[in-house]
């Protein structure tokens, strides 16, 4: 709850409590190690951006009251990073003390080529695209 995963305690009960330890590495490494207005950057399962649910608290972008962006997605598609692992990865960027905006700029890698996309939230009404 102190990263803003769970908001609240009740979260953590009946099947809520799934939340990928990525999440809890980046926004830790975020709030507590990561100086004003710096850029980080990490190795992610995309599940963090597309699967819904046990994320919704990440996508909030806010870890102890500061607020932080995602800037940038590399996704690797069904290149295979791991051996044995198939779970879809990418690289992704975050900028703290940023205020998320949309579309974010996706590059996605498909045939041994990278081609550049775009990412907005689906169902979220207050999104407005620029």
């Amino acid at each position: 709850m102190e990263y803003g995963l769970a908001p609240r305690p009740r979260d953590l009960l009946l099947g809520r409590s799934r939340i990928d330890i990525a999440a809890l590495v980046i926004a830790k490494s975020i709030g507590d190690h990561l100086r004003p207005g710096g850029s980080a950057y990490f190795f992610i399962p995309l599940s963090l951006f597309l699967n819904d649910g046990a994320h919704d608290g990440f996508r909030r972008f806010r870890v102890k009251g500061t607020a932080f962006a995602l800037t940038e997605l590399y996704d690797f598609g069904s290149t295979p990073v791991f051996a044995g692992v198939s779970t879809r990865y990418g690289a992704a960027s975050f900028r703290r003390d940023a205020v998320q905006s949309y579309p974010v700029p996706v590059h996605v890698l498909s045939g041994g080529t990278w081609s550049q996309q775009s990412a907005l939230p689906l169902f979220v009404p207050d999104v407005i695209e620029d």
